[in-house]
């Protein structure tokens, strides 16, 4: 079952990342934050062979969501202001992970 976590980025900013979730996560990820979290659409993803990331607003603050081998799926922001929308994207995507969604994106071993 997928779980996430609250972290700390380098730069102290809040992140939240789903560990062992697979590359594709974060297009349901994305839809949840334009849909639920009133956030702009995401710019077209950059992928290479180990990461994904693409970035989105949510008014003035910068988010970046991505998947990479080492964090699996993860947000953040890039300013302090943002850690408070990471809690409640972070808190929402528990919900739905507690109530079963996502299950199709386990990696598998």
């Amino acid at each position: 079952m997928l779980t996430g976590k609250f972290h700390q980025t380098a730069n102290g900013r809040k992140s939240y990342e789903i560990f062992h979730a697979a590359p594709e996560i974060i297009f349901p990820i994305s839809e949840i934050l334009s849909t639920e979290f009133d956030c702009t659409p995401p710019q077209i993803p950059t992928i290479g062979v180990d990461a994904i990331i693409t970035k989105c607003h949510k008014d003035n603050i910068k988010l970046n969501l991505g998947w990479d081998n080492w964090s699996g799926c993860y947000i953040f922001a890039d300013a302090p202001e943002g850690d408070e929308i990471i809690d409640k994207i972070g808190s929402h995507i528990n919900e739905l992970l507690k109530a079963g969604n996502f299950k199709e994106f386990e990696e598998k071993a």
